[in-house]
């Protein structure tokens, strides 16, 4: 059977209620400023993010929608943006898989491709697959996870808007899945979503499936158990969109990096924890505002490392970390 597919910071923690984020946040003083945020790039789409061969890589689009890598080795600074001669429809997204980091995107086109490399710096082996049916486009970045020993790729489609992509939502009413095989990415299957700002990951046995639903833009979540296939539909809250990281705590712990979508507090970056996919408990809220989803690429020596792309006018894409326990 075929498997499924430094900031300064305001912290508060409080127990879910009903299923959804706490409304209300116990105010605790601001840590000292662990990484004064520097912009790194301009662009736009949800950056994304990896560690390979040591060093840390982050991937952001250019607002010549050109795709950009930026690399810190060890401790030292971040290097000046190595632009790729490819055009995203979005972000990219990075993932590191079988001896290789793989760079994934939707490109202009609206097919999905991909390159890989073996040494940070060479990149080869481009792939593509058409995923729209006629009228339709895939929306935003594809969610990248390791599930089974293969890599597997999740994303909406929508249909083919005139206007701004932001505010595509999927009309083909499904969250398609791909995997990586020997011969090339291969078309696995879908669920009803209607969705934008696909996230996966990983939890314990267990694959976890993140979006925003159409209603509300409401955050819902879909797990895949291990020997009992995909559970129901949650609803977790409203207003928020983001993406997972394995915090790799025991018990087994995702960390939900998130953007306020609505309210007084649009903009915002927030952060929520959960042993379960369904549960989640409120972690830190950030005075950074960011004009996409961050990207949270790393947790250790206690801190979350997340980049994201900074409010308009500046959009620049900044490097920041917050304490993490």
């Amino acid at each position: 059977m075929r498997t499924p597919i430094s900031a300064v910071a305001t912290f508060a923690v409080a127990m879910t209620a009903a299923g959804c984020l706490p409304l209300e946040e116990e105010r605790r003083p601001a840590p000292e400023i662990l990484e004064k945020p520097a912009a790194i790039g301009a662009g736009f789409g949800a950056p994304g993010g990896a560690l390979f061969l040591g060093d840390r890589y982050l991937s952001f689009t250019g607002t010549d929608r050109r795709i950009n890598i930026i690399r810190k080795i060890g401790q030292g600074d971040w290097s000046a943006p190595r632009t790729i001669d490819e055009r995203s429809i979005a972000g990219a997204s990075l993932a590191v898989y079988d001896g290789y980091l793989y760079l994934v995107w939707f490109d202009q086109f609206g097919r999905f491709s991909s390159l890989r490399t073996r040494d940070g710096s060479t990149w080869t082996d481009r792939r593509t697959h058409d995923v729209a049916p006629p009228g339709g486009r895939p929306h935003g970045e594809p969610a990248l996870v390791i599930y089974n020993g293969k890599l597997q790729a999740y994303y909406a489609l929508g249909p083919n808007p005139d206007g701004d992509d932001a505010l595509a939502w999927s009309r083909f009413g499904a969250i398609h899945q791909l995997v990586l095989e020997p011969d090339g990415w291969s078309f696995y299957g879908a669920f009803p979503g209607e969705s934008r700002s696909v996230s996966a990951a990983v939890l314990g046995d267990d694959l976890v499936v993140a979006w925003n639903h159409r209603d509300l833009g409401s955050f819902r979540t879909k797990k895949w158990v291990a020997r009992q296939g995909w559970t129901q539909t949650n609803v977790i809250a409203k207003a928020q969109e983001g993406q997972f990281i394995d915090a790799g705590t025991f018990p087994p712990t995702l960390i939900w990096s998130y953007r306020v979508t609505d309210g007084p507090d649009t903009g915002r970056i927030k952060f929520a924890r959960t042993s379960n996919g369904v549960d989640f408990q409120h972690h830190a809220t950030s005075l950074f505002l960011s004009e996409q989803r961050p990207f949270s690429f790393r947790v250790g020596d206690g801190l979350v490392e997340f980049a994201h792309v900074g409010d308009a006018p500046n959009k620049g894409v900044s490097h920041n970390s917050i304490p993490f326990r």
